[in-house]
């Protein structure tokens, strides 16, 4: 007689199947803001307040949260030679804006002129610590053209080496770009792709014939962020970038399982928001996502 578990193995072996069923199951995170009115930020609203709509269809919610939660954040700061006059309210800024965040935050920076470089020493890929922050801003020197894209670029690269749900950038510049090597196509692929809030500022002036207001709006309203323009001679740079720190930790994640697609496609999102009290809201999220094969198939 063959040993007890000696059976159990040929009897395992006699069974196995010759085909299996696999299953995908995908989730789609969006990262909401909410405005009321006023422009200013809503916080405290329930899950049913809220309505998504997958290429015009509504779609239940199948994960939500309200809290403050961490994000990786990346600060993207134009480091060429139009800017040196902006130099000491970008740094402030920059610092004000991690000084408001999550403590919880990790942060990562990078700068570009002719070239892009990340701020950070080689060793440290994000930090939460403001001495770090301050040390690697204060090293910038200004000089140059402007690669504005190949910085986003990059920026979008490094931002999905974080470790939170949640991702945002800020990127300040003039709004020029005269050096970039990647173009405005791919750009707008990769903000698609990379489940990141952008926030823009443009540091307007209106002297500079090469600025592109234009593909900053663009960026922010497609990946759900902003964009803010400070007016020459103002001095509200940090006001907005308060703004910014406030509106990331009162935003929304929502998710949803979208509905199964035989081909990697693009659609569109629209998320409504509900309230009686309030009056009209605003919901503020990625317009589109990459919607992946959802397969359902038997495998030899």
């Amino acid at each position: 007689m063959l040993p007890f578990a000696l059976l159990l193995w040929a009897c395992a072996a006699q069974t196995t199947p010759e085909w299996r069923l696999v299953s995908e199951v995908r989730l789609v995170l969006l990262d909401v803001g909410v405005r009321g009115k006023d422009g200013n930020s809503v916080s405290g609203l329930r899950r049913e307040q809220f309505q998504v709509f997958d290429n015009g269809k509504p779609t239940p919610l199948t994960s939500f949260l309200q809290e403050d939660l961490p994000v990786t954040l990346g600060i993207v700061t134009d480091a060429s030679g139009s800017m040196i006059r902006k130099r000491a309210g970008v740094i402030t800024s920059a610092l004000l804006l991690v000084r408001e965040s999550n403590p919880e935050d990790e942060v990562f920076l990078v700068s570009f002129n002719d070239t892009v470089r990340r701020g950070l020493p080689p060793e440290v890929a994000f930090t939460n610590q403001a001495k770090v922050l301050r040390a690697a801003l204060l090293e910038q020197q200004m000089a140059g053209r402007t690669a504005l894209r190949d910085g986003l670029h990059e920026a979008l690269l490094h931002i999905g080496n974080g470790s939170k749900q949640r991702r945002a950038l800020v990127l300040i510049s003039d709004g020029a770009d005269n050096a970039s090597l990647t173009p405005e196509e791919e750009i707008l692929k990769q903000v698609r792709a990379a489940h990141t809030t952008i926030y823009t500022i443009e540091l307007f002036d209106e002297r500079n014939p090469e600025r592109d207001p234009g593909f900053l709006q663009r960026i922010a309203a497609l990946s759900g962020g902003e964009s803010y323009r400070q007016q020459p001679g103002a001095r509200d740079l940090e006001a907005i970038c308060r703004r910014i720190a406030h509106d990331i930790r009162s935003r929304y994640l929502l998710g949803f399982a979208p509905v199964a697609t035989a081909k990697r496609e693009v659609r569109r999102i629209r998320v409504e928001v509900r309230d009686s009290v309030r009056g009209k809201l605003t919901a503020r999220t990625r317009r589109t996502y990459i919607a992946q094969p959802i397969s359902e198939e038997v495998r030899r």
